[in-house]
């Protein structure tokens, strides 16, 4: 009788085991950064979830749209300069943030904000996507997908890595008032 009661209870365990959990999720803590139209940058983390399915460069693009969409200041910005693109980008690949305060005068103490902030991605993975939705005036999205490459010039938004360079899985969204892609 014991013997009988330990084998059912170790297929219990492995029939419950092999049962798929839909709403399983994976959370992880992400550093983010905010490129503020003025050329400076503030950094903060969060903690993103990962929902079954998704990758994790779509679960920070997806928060990086999230944040874009709940600031207020993104959001003015948005709405007062015309010909904006909206970019929403996620995947694998080298990614470059250069924002104008990376240009300083110690000496002087001056940020050359004139210059504009530049974001480039290089996907190199079949799952990367950006989505491209013209703002003012309205317009035809454009949805890319597979290894591509994209240069935004004047970008003002989030960006799911610090620092200036990252070769790892993330994503940003944000607003361009030039973006080139290939």
């Amino acid at each position: 009788m014991r013997r009988k009661t330990v084998t059912f209870l170790v297929a219990l365990g492995l029939f419950l085991l092999m049962i798929p959990h839909s709403e399983s999720t994976d959370e992880r803590v992400v550093t983010f950064a905010k490129c503020l139209p003025d050329g400076s940058m503030e950094t903060f983390t969060m903690n993103v979830k990962c929902y079954a399915g998704e990758t994790l460069s779509d679960s920070i693009a997806r928060k990086c749209r999230e944040i874009l969409s709940r600031d207020d200041d993104m959001q003015k910005y948005a709405g007062t300069v015309t010909g904006l693109y909206l970019l929403v980008s996620a995947g694998d690949g080298f990614h470059l943030s250069l924002p104008s305060s990376f240009l300083r005068s110690s000496y002087f103490n001056i940020i050359y904000s004139l210059l504009p902030n530049i974001v480039y991605c290089n996907y190199d993975s079949t799952q990367s996507h950006t989505d491209i939705y013209p703002i003012a005036p309205a317009g035809n999205e454009t949805l890319l997908t597979g290894p591509h490459k994209v240069l935004c010039i004047g970008f003002v938004g989030i960006i799911g890595w610090t620092g200036y360079f990252s070769f790892s899985t993330t994503g940003f969204a944000g607003f361009t008032p030039f973006v080139w892609y290939a």
